[in-house]
């Protein structure tokens, strides 16, 4: 993977977790204000995840191995995470104030109030957050997200794969510009057509849909050798997608995304060395996923060391919190999700080998 898609995975990953953070306890937001930036991280993911997957449906690999790959990258550590909640929950530890902002996170006292044992999460909602189906939350009707409240981005991430999957039965030049056409079609359909009613139609019919289309695109320009022809032109591009981030307009945001990943892209900016960040980088997914957890423990210290919220303590808090998420997440990525991932990885690529011994998963020939 090129050192700059991941540097940009680990700025989306600390860009979510800023946005938790500073609700995390409601006084810190009234302190510092709502970040300006708020949810775009999971744009510039959209944006990579359609950049990354449109390069890997340039291999000739199975749809089938293709798709069992991302679900042994992608739903282990969402499992097991989601697992963890649904037993915090059930013994009464610990609840998500859904309705009360984005990320919401309850403990007790001013920090939300203790659930009911037994009593929070539905078996429906369990097994359609485990299995990625969008669906109506009973506690806030008006959105769709799983229990594990990020783990909404995940249902359009799997079905992007599973797209790409599908994709892999066309001849390699027709892969990206119909998986774009599909994508851009079921847009289309959502701005047509009223799909409010189905959580799984709008899910799926929804505008940032284009995200992964556009990364896709990028990835087809990129595989014909046709990145940006100057670093500094580049590195202004990075700049004015960064500041596009900061919009509040959709079109903005999504615009600056993708000139964000475009820009990362010369040669120049794509191997600039930073062995902290590709590191950060490497382990955003586990950022991304455990940081509610992490953000909870913070905050629950926090307050019992700074009852009374100031601006200054607001901001050693946000500080703070970034820190520990970071490093909590990169070490669930050495010691769970890395080992994790690469037996499973492993085990697969045992299956679809036994079934065509001539042929690696990845699609290169074995050697006698």
């Amino acid at each position: 993977m090129l050192p700059s898609i991941q540097y940009l995975r680990a700025l989306a990953a600390m860009m979510v977790v800023w946005v938790h953070a500073v609700y995390v306890i409601p006084d810190v937001v009234h302190e510092l204000g709502p970040p300006s930036f708020a949810g775009h991280g999971v744009d510039l993911f959209f944006v990579i995840s359609g950049f990354v997957m449109g390069i890997s449906t340039h291999r000739e690999v199975g749809p089938a191995a293709f798709l069992c790959l991302r679900i042994v990258r992608v739903a282990p550590l969402y499992w097991l995470v989601t697992a963890l909640l649904v037993a915090c929950a059930a013994a009464g530890h610990l609840c998500l104030q859904l309705g009360a902002g984005p990320a919401q996170i309850g403990l007790d006292g001013r920090l939300g109030s203790d659930c009911e044992p037994g009593a929070y999460y539905s078996a429906g909602a369990i097994v359609k957050s485990l299995l990625f189906v969008p669906y109506r939350a009973q506690e806030s009707p008006g959105s769709i997200w799983p229990i594990l409240l990020q783990g909404w981005s995940l249902n359009y991430e799997m079905f992007f794969y599973t797209l790409c999957a599908i994709s892999l039965a066309l001849p390699r030049y027709w892969r990206i510009p119909a998986l774009v056409a599909v994508l851009v079609g079921l847009a289309a359909c959502g701005r047509l057509f009223d799909t409010s009613s189905s959580p799984v139609a709008f899910t799926y019919t929804n505008v940032l849909l284009l995200e992964f289309a556009a990364g896709a695109m990028l990835a087809f320009a990129w595989l014909r050798g046709r990145p940006a022809s100057r670093w500094i032109g580049s590195a202004l591009l990075l700049i004015l997608g960064l500041y596009g981030l900061t919009s509040q307009h959709l079109l903005i945001v999504m615009l600056g995304a993708i000139i964000v990943v475009a820009g990362s892209l010369h040669p120049k900016i794509c191997f600039i060395n930073c062995r902290p960040l590709l590191a950060l980088g490497n382990a955003s997914y586990s950022v991304f996923l455990t940081h509610q957890l992490v953000l909870a423990a913070v905050a629950w210290v926090w307050m019992q060391a700074f009852p009374r919220v100031t601006w200054s303590n607001a901001v050693l808090f946000l500080l703070m919190s970034l820190a520990v998420t970071a490093v909590a997440g990169w070490l669930c990525y050495v010691l769970l999700e890395r080992p994790l991932t690469r037996s499973l990885r492993e085990a697969v690529k045992r299956v679809f080998a036994a079934d065509n011994p001539l042929r690696t998963v990845d699609g290169s020939r074995h050697v006698a």
